[in-house]
């Protein structure tokens, strides 16, 4: 309704002028023609038939038209001034939209950041409860058995990677500017989640990387033991001394999943790999303290006795000493993850500095950047 009512002012303005413009061409042109002024001198009687000068001539027109004249350059002098105000006020009006765009832009912005910050943020903390519960189920599957090659099966994630490459820079700015009508000290708690979120990162990568160093370390053991452990065997089943000992029965149901009679244990699709812990726990007790005893009673075969149980003793300490440092890493581990994983405190948090944030970027529409 403005703009049609500026037109409309223009329009009557211009209407007016160029109407006083046309009277005074066609009021000179007609005086000039019923004169005969066009292609000759001048020339002009007055009421007393006497030729009248030029001057004279030219008195009668201006006088007649001046003011018409002098109305009309009123006119147009104040549709040209009128013209300008309109131009300016367009341009005042078009700064002031692109000063709301810019307004609205940079809201938008704002929102765009706080947006991929809490995403990722909440993308970490899922990372975070799934390595956390699979930390602890890898706990207490190795403190159940820790002569099995036990694996926390952690995820990946790459919202740490992609949250150090955001520009912080942009993110506190839309922080300080969603949080810049709250009275709350958020600044101290925005420091507080960064460095949460740096302290379970490290966390993790430290917890895997020290795994990765037991897992190497216990599957090397492992792994010689039992390689060692089929070495003596090949002498132990043929020698009649010791081919009869209590315990070589289990060694071939835990290693080889066989009865004395060929039969399978288990059904074979269900026995993937032999079981240490019942090697260590069922087999060396029962065969090392067979071997004793035969040694003690018998004289004759002393020296063979006494051979294989050295050799028994010292692979039997072997997986004891390794049994023990996975029941210490279990306990270490189970440690941390009751005081950081179990425990909601740090999570809880993360979760209260992100509400906080949804709760005042309700309000960012009405404010001013």
């Amino acid at each position: 309704m403005k703009e049609k009512k500026i037109n409309l002012i223009t329009l009557f303005l211009i209407t007016i002028s160029s109407f006083l413009l046309i009277y005074i061409l066609i009021y000179i042109l007609n005086y000039y023609s019923n004169n005969g002024i066009l292609l000759s001198y001048p020339s002009e009687f007055n009421y007393q038939n006497k030729l009248l000068t030029p001057n004279e001539i030219g008195d009668s027109i201006g006088g007649i038209l001046n003011p018409i004249i002098g109305f009309t350059a009123a006119i147009l002098t104040f549709l040209a001034f009128y013209m300008q105000y309109e131009a300016n006020k367009d341009q005042r009006s078009i700064y002031f939209k692109n000063i709301r765009r810019e307004d609205n832009d940079k809201v938008e912005e704002h929102r765009v950041n706080l947006r991929i910050f809490k995403n990722l943020v909440i993308s970490m903390l899922d990372f975070y409860n799934s390595s956390g519960e699979s930390i602890k189920k890898f706990v207490d599957e190795e403190i159940q058995s820790p002569l099995s090659m036990n694996i926390p099966k952690f995820t990946t994630n790459n919202s740490y990677e992609i949250f150090k490459s955001l520009d912080f820079k942009q993110i506190y700015a839309s922080v300080v500017y969603n949080f810049k009508n709250s009275e709350d000290d958020w600044e101290e708690e925005f420091i507080e989640v960064l460095v949460i979120l740096d302290f379970y990162e490290k966390l993790i990568a430290d917890i895997k990387e020290n795994f990765k160093i037991q897992n190497q370390k216990k599957y090397s053991l492992i792994a010689e033991v039992g390689d060692n452990i089929n070495l003596q065997m090949n002498d132990i089943f043929p020698n009649d001394i010791v081919n009869n000992l209590d315990g070589l029965i289990d060694y071939m149901a835990i290693i080889y999943n066989k009865n004395p009679d060929n039969t399978s244990v288990i059904p074979d699709a269900e026995f993937s790999f032999p079981d240490i812990n019942k090697l260590y726990s069922i087999f060396f007790p029962k065969f090392i303290t067979a071997l004793l005893a035969e040694y003690r009673k018998n004289d004759e075969n002393q020296n063979e006795y006494k051979r294989f149980l050295d050799i028994f003793n010292h692979y039997y300490k072997k997986l004891g000493g390794e049994k023990a440092q996975a029941e210490n890493y279990a306990r270490d581990l189970s440690e941390n993850y009751f005081l950081y994983f179990a425990d909601n405190t740090n999570v809880n948090k993360i979760l209260e500095f992100l509400a906080k944030i949804i709760y005042y970027e309700r309000n960012m529409d009405n404010t001013d950047c």
